[in-house]
């Protein structure tokens, strides 16, 4: 992300039936690196993708 990144997501199984966003930060700021605490844990298996997507995974 540098200082050149704006959004960040973050996605679980991306393209199945399972697929779940799990961390979506549409106004990233590089100043402000703070922990983000999800609502729930998140489970992830054996098999699991996580897909890391920065700035052009808006969808």
């Amino acid at each position: 992300m540098h200082l050149l990144g704006r959004a960040i997501k973050v996605e679980l199984n991306p393209g199945t039936p399972n697929a779940k966003v799990v961390l979506d930060v549409p106004r990233f700021d590089f100043d402000n690196q703070r922990l983000v605490k999800l609502p729930s844990p998140v489970e992830i298996g054996p098999g699991d993708t996580l897909r890391g997507c920065a700035d052009g995974c808006r969808s």
